[in-house]
């Protein structure tokens, strides 16, 4: 891990609303070495490359405005933890669940309205990949 890369993260998470927290596929996979920190329970976890090229693959889509990783924990030792991300746009949820095959996510499904991050403007509908 990274640590001076961590920092910046936390420095980033810490300039945003608690309930807020939301960061760039690059920011959170920059550095980033540690498997518990998204998929945690997947067995055997595909790997941070493959979750970093699979949302990379999302966020290149035409019919995708953004891709947000949704932080839950920032624990003291080990690297911000999520089980949510967010994809913003057009793009169908059973295209969104094919391409997130590789990362097998719990549940693809839409983003309830009382859920949408108030401190930030996200573009299109809000689908979520959740992991259990």
């Amino acid at each position: 891990m990274d640590l001076q890369k961590r920092r910046r993260l936390l420095d980033i998470i810490a300039s945003q609303p608690p309930d807020d927290s939301l960061v760039t596929i690059d920011q959170f996979f920059d550095g980033n070495d540690d498997l518990g920190s998204i998929g945690c329970n997947l067995a055997p976890h595909p790997g941070l490359d493959v979750f970093r090229e699979t949302l990379k693959v999302l966020e290149a889509r035409r019919d995708v405005s953004g891709v947000w990783i949704e932080i839950y924990d920032t624990e003291e030792q080990d690297w911000p933890f999520s089980e949510t991300v967010l994809v913003c746009g057009s793009i169908p949820l059973e295209a969104l669940a094919e391409i997130a095959l590789p990362i097998a996510p719990s549940e693809v499904r839409m983003l309830e309205p009382s859920r949408r991050p108030a401190g930030r403007r996200l573009a299109g509908e809000v689908k979520v990949l959740w992991w259990d």
